[in-house]
Order: C-alpha cells, then sequence, then structure tokens
C-alpha cells in the first residue's frame, strides 16, 4: 500500500475516534443584534448525536473585537427548551463584567444527570453602541488561555468530552431604522436641490 494512501487512512481514522469520542457539541453560531439596546437574548445550541447526559457545566464565555463590545448581562439554562430546564439547582455566577462572564450550574438531585441536549440563552446590553460591528463570542480560549475554556461535568465529577464552536456576535441596524436613514437623506437632497 502506498505511503500516502496510508498516512490518509491514519489521518481518517484519528479524525474519526476523536469525533466519537466528543459526542456532546455546542455551537455559538452567528447572532444580529440591534444597536442601542439592552434585553437582546441569543441561544446557543447543545446537542449530542448519542444519549450522553451530563450533571453540569462551567460556563465561561468572552465577547472579543472592537471597544464598546455587546456586553453580556445575563445567562438562562432552566427555562422551557434550555439545557437544565426544570432539573438545575441554579446558575451561579462567580465573575461577569460584561466582556466576560463566568460561573456554573448542576442539576437539583445529586449523581443525576440530565441529557445533553437543549439551549442556553445569552443575554446582551448594546446601549453603549452606536454603529454597527462584529464581536467573537467565545467559549474556548477565554482571555487567549486554551485551559479557560467552557465544560461538562458528569455526575462523578470529571469533564465530558465535547466539542465547542465559538461563534459571532453582529451588531446591525433594524431595517426599519436603515429605511429612516435613507428617507432622511433623500429629502435632505430634495429639499437642498429645490434651493438651488
Amino acid at each position: 500500500m502506498p505511503s500516502k494512501l496510508k498516512l490518509a487512512i491514519m489521518a481518517i481514522s484519528i479524525v474519526s475516534a476523536d469525533a466519537v469520542m466528543a459526542a456532546i457539541t455546542v455551537d455559538v453560531g452567528n447572532h444580529f443584534l440591534a444597536p442601542g439596546i439592552s434585553g437582546q437574548s441569543i441561544e446557543i445550541n447543545v446537542s449530542t448525536d448519542t444519549s450522553d447526559t451530563i450533571a453540569g457545566m462551567n460556563f465561561l464565555a468572552e465577547v472579543v473585537g472592537p471597544l464598546s463590545n455587546p456586553l453580556i448581562s445575563d445567562v438562562h439554562f432552566d427555562s422551557p427548551g434550555l439545557l437544565f430546564f426544570g432539573n438545575s439547582d441554579g446558575y451561579n455566577q462567580s465573575f461577569g463584567d460584561g466582556t466576560i462572564e463566568q460561573g456554573s450550574i448542576t442539576v437539583a438531585i445529586p449523581d443525576s444527570e440530565i441529557p445533553a441536549a437543549g439551549m442556553i440563552r445569552v443575554f446582551f446590553d448594546t446601549t453603549s453602541i452606536v454603529g454597527t460591528g462584529n464581536w467573537s463570542l467565545r467559549l474556548t480560549n477565554v482571555l487567549d488561555n486554551p485551559a479557560n475554556s467552557s465544560s461538562f461535568i458528569a455526575s462523578d465529577g470529571s469533564i465530558i468530552d465535547a466539542i465547542f464552536t465559538d461563534g459571532t456576535i453582529f451588531v446591525v441596524p433594524e431595517p426599519s431604522s436603515m429605511v429612516l436613514v435613507f428617507m432622511s437623506a433623500l429629502g435632505a437632497i430634495c429639499w437642498r436641490s429645490r434651493g438651488e
């Protein structure tokens, strides 16, 4: 068997082994927020391709980008459709300055686990943002340190393998606001040309 083919088969085997070991995936995704508004939320998807279960989560998130970040104002895990709905001891925030959020949540019944499927709802405040922009929303490599990442916990306290995919927050004006800006500019042009 040619050596290039052997290398390709070995690479596929390694990737396949990683995919089997980490069946829980967390996809932050790309989300759009309007500028100048507090209380807007996004949902982060947690899913599994098997019947993986979790007993808790260490949540760590960071907004990275230009100055005047969208600020993380709250995180919810225990509402209908969310990851820990009906079975948690509540979210325990240990640090939160708007740019970085850190906390943990565990199941209400000790030594039990829940399915690793649901959403995490993160609330943002964009009142300090006037224009448009985009920011990374990281659940991994927070403060550029690979050890600073979100993780899931098993009932025995061990860390459960998971694949986290960071995402992007886009702050853009609502379409109706853009129409108002366009109409104002058009009115100013018409007014100016009428005066000449």
